[in-house]
């Protein structure tokens, strides 16, 4: 079980990024008043020993770094597809066992031209798009959802040590900041919380990365494959789609 945990957001928020776990809603270690609902509490248990505290931090940045690079990486591929790959996409698919993502995308996105005439939400229902099709619009609308929740006007993040809450920042959108922790503040711990503190808005960054991958490379695909319109909503899920088998399959 992950070290590293979020109040507020769930797993589908983390399904192509990992490394964070979700915390039940009622969380919150200090009381945030009548806003609470709008926090999002993001906290690290980390191990007594400082030695392993340290390393477990910078394993957590580290994994983090290489998975934004994936992100970057799968929307670099995703935006060399052409339409005339599709054909070459099914007659690869004839012969081998298992589709690599751009062969799926190109035929999805094939697929949803073929099918897909005037304004109609997401396809769903549509006798020739891939039996998971509304698999697929799940969960991007899951992601989305998630993203939402990421966008609330405060967070708050606090560290532990073992079993002990040594440190808790709040911070607002518009840029306040409170932070409380004991008087007598070991510097091992300040600087602990401070890397804590670094390590989450690193993610929510990273989160917000993904969301701008996924979307950006929605906009360039769906011209090319789907025409524009109304339709080209439906380069959404399959971009997702893409971009969380690419980093799984890169990984």
């Amino acid at each position: 079980m992950s070290a590293f945990a979020v109040q507020g957001l769930s797993a589908d928020a983390f399904a192509v990024i990992g490394g964070w776990r979700s915390l039940p809603e009622d969380a919150l270690s200090f009381a945030a008043g009548p806003a609470a609902e709008e926090t999002l509490l993001w906290r690290a248990d980390l191990p007594a020993n400082e030695l392993a505290a340290r390393e477990l931090l910078a394993r957590q940045e580290s994994e983090l770094a290489a998975s934004e690079e994936l992100v970057v990486e799968a929307g670099a591929r995703l935006r060399v597809l052409q339409p005339g790959m599709v054909a070459e996409a099914a007659a690869s698919f004839s012969t081998v066992a298992e589709m690599e993502p751009e062969e799926e995308l190109l035929m999805t996105l094939g697929a949803l031209r073929a099918e897909v005439t005037g304004d109609v939400s997401f396809a769903l229902g549509l006798p020739g798009l891939p039996a998971d099709w509304r698999e697929t619009v799940d969960d991007y609308l899951a992601f989305t959802r998630q993203m939402l929740r990421l966008m609330q006007p405060s967070l708050q993040i606090e560290t532990r040590v073992g079993e002990t809450l040594i440190a808790v920042s709040r911070f607002q959108l518009g840029g306040d900041a409170d932070h409380s922790w004991p008087v007598a503040f070991p510097a091992e711990q300040a600087w602990q919380h401070g890397r804590t503190v670094r390590l989450t808005l690193q993610t929510r960054r990273a989160l917000l990365g993904l969301m701008t991958e996924v979307t950006s490379g929605a906009i360039v695909l769906a011209p090319r494959f789907l025409g524009g319109g109304a339709s080209a909503i439906l380069a959404l899920p399959a971009t997702y789609k893409f971009i969380k088998s690419s980093v799984a399959k890169l990984r």
